[in-house]
């Protein structure tokens, strides 16, 4: 949803430098009509939401909506692309590059991702397979991705961490079983996120109050002095 309503921002050719700036136009695109079904989601986010977040957040939700949809097409198309295949793997090493940014929570999620498409490629191999998908086949195992996608795999995860993931989701029966857990634990994530983030901010408003302090009281000493 929020790379959803950037790129409504850029389709707009609104510019906005500073992310509250952007998040100002947000609220006036779920206002004007086409997109009022948006509302109470900006009602939800408006405490707190964007001084919370860097940019480097929004380039993580943007790659987590872009994953999901390439998985779900592999999944759905009768001859998988390895082209698509290869896109959500580039997308998956720069989420894994940043994946110790933001405590256990990104981890888990690359790790259920990277489970999938093992369990994916395991039961193509299985099927009476056509030209199309052996030819698939062929790619993933030249480039060694039979075994996921990861560069390494965290296999110590915190059982805890992922209930407690778990605890927050909503299954749909509408979904896949990797849709229908993927999209709260992608909620999930995000809440955890702006959990961290806002502690940063504690501890940054609190260093620049306790500075403040000591340069006042190091000038009422020097007009003392003088």
């Amino acid at each position: 949803m929020t790379m959803w309503l950037i790129n409504l921002l850029i389709n707009r050719k609104w510019k906005c430098e500073t992310l509250t700036r952007c998040y100002e136009e947000m609220q006036k695109l779920s206002k004007i009509g086409d997109n009022a079904n948006i509302l109470g989601f900006m009602s939800l986010c408006k405490n707190s939401y964007p001084n919370e977040f860097d940019d480097n957040i929004f380039q993580i939700f943007r790659n987590l909506d872009v994953i999901y949809d390439k998985f779900k097409k592999l999944e759905s198309d009768i001859d998988p692309s390895y082209w698509a295949f290869y896109e959500f793997g580039e997308r998956m090493k720069f989420l894994e590059a940043n994946q110790n940014k933001y405590d256990n929570s990104l981890r888990l999620l690359l790790k259920e991702f990277n489970d999938n498409i093992i369990e994916f490629v395991d039961k193509l191999e299985k099927k009476n397979n056509s030209s199309g998908i052996k030819s698939f086949l062929r790619g993933i195992k030249y480039w060694g991705y039979t075994k996921g996608v990861l560069t390494m795999v965290e296999k110590n995860i915190d059982i805890n961490s992922s209930i407690e993931i778990e605890r927050t989701t909503d299954i749909s029966t509408n979904y896949t079983p990797f849709g229908s857990s993927l999209q709260p634990k992608a909620r999930a994530l995000r809440k955890l996120m702006k959990k961290k983030n806002k502690k940063h901010m504690n501890l940054i408003g609190l260093y620049e109050n306790k500075y403040n302090k000591l340069n006042d009281k190091q000038y009422k000493t020097s007009k003392l002095l003088l």
